[in-house]
């Protein structure tokens, strides 16, 4: 039997999979990393930028996506796998799926390879064809108001100029993380 992946665009809280959403995206991040839920959903009854998907397996949800669809490219926020079904390659079909339908290039924010896991995630988006950035200096602001974090930016299908990466940042900062990038650097 042939079991149907589908990405499942949520709109409507009142959608039967919004509850696992929540769930998966409440458990998978650490706090300095997670926009709290009530300001997630706040966004996506208010910025027609923001998508939140599902990949449905048998119509339950196995991965979650959280993406930006910004001026240059799609911003990718959260990937995260419930945690009964990881390790089956689901965040890769999920991104599959996706990529195969995106007409902009992708970015996501990385930690930096300094551990066993940071390291696996790399390699993780680097077998889905993402390029590391490696030359550009990034940091995620962390959503606890507390500083920075420093990350890396990782982009599909090919590496950008650091002019176009600049362009990217500041526009996550902008829309994503609602900060000034152009004021963080200044304070570097």
């Amino acid at each position: 039997m042939n079991k149907s992946l589908v990405l499942k665009k949520i709109t409507d809280l009142k959608d039967t999979n919004f509850a696992r959403f929540a769930f998966v995206y409440q458990s998978s991040f650490p706090i300095e990393e997670l926009r709290p839920l009530s300001k997630h959903i706040d966004l996506m009854k208010s910025c027609p930028f923001m998508e939140t998907y599902c990949l449905l397996e048998e119509n339950e949800v196995r991965t979650i996506i959280v993406l930006w669809r910004l001026t240059h490219c799609i911003y990718i926020d959260y990937l995260a796998t419930d945690v009964s079904f990881r390790n089956r390659h689901y965040g890769e079909k999920s991104l599959k799926i996706f990529l195969e339908k995106s007409l902009q290039p992708v970015v996501v924010e990385v930690e930096l390879p300094d551990n066993e896991l940071a390291i696996r995630r790399i390699g993780f988006y680097q077998r889905l064809g993402f390029h590391l950035e490696e030359h550009f200096n990034y940091c995620m602001p962390n959503y606890n108001n507390k500083g920075f974090t420093p990350m890396n930016l990782m982009i599909y299908p090919s590496l950008m100029s650091n002019e176009d990466c600049k362009n990217i940042a500041a526009e996550i900062y902008e829309k994503v993380y609602l900060r000034n990038w152009h004021k963080k650097n200044e304070n570097e």
